[in-house]
């Protein structure tokens, strides 16, 4: 990742919540730089579900699906955290607090390799490149 498009998108969110009318309670380039690593996070997972829904490995296909729910649940918490962090306005810490919550376990769920298997993960998952 880490492309211009991307340190331009990171710019314009810090820009909006430097330029936000009220306080935020958090710095604009930290909230910027939580917002952005959550939507690339949610990316990346969207990506190896997408690899995993492909396999056609007979014996990798029941470890896929599963692989395909947690990425799939990982992407769309990332996202909805991304949203909630993004609005400021009525900001209410228990939610924000409860979907972070729930993300970071949905994530570490993901991101780890199938036990059963000790299969790697299919090769076009970006977490099983190098």
């Amino acid at each position: 990742m880490g492309s211009s498009s991307e340190s331009l998108a990171r710019e314009w969110c810090e820009k909006l919540l430097d330029a936000y009318p009220a306080e935020t309670g958090m710095p604009p380039r930290i909230l910027g730089e939580a917002v952005d690593k959550l939507y690339e996070c949610a990316g990346v997972c969207l990506t190896c579900a997408d690899a995993a829904a492909a396999e056609q490995d007979p014996e990798k296909i029941v470890m896929s699906i599963k692989c395909v729910r947690l990425d799939n649940d990982c992407a769309d918490l990332c996202t909805v955290a991304a949203r909630i962090l993004a609005r400021q306005t009525g900001y209410d810490a228990p939610t924000t607090m409860a979907i972070i919550e729930a993300t970071a376990p949905s994530c570490a769920r993901a991101s780890t390799p199938p036990r059963r298997s000790r299969a790697p993960r299919t090769s076009s998952c970006p977490r099983s490149l190098p």
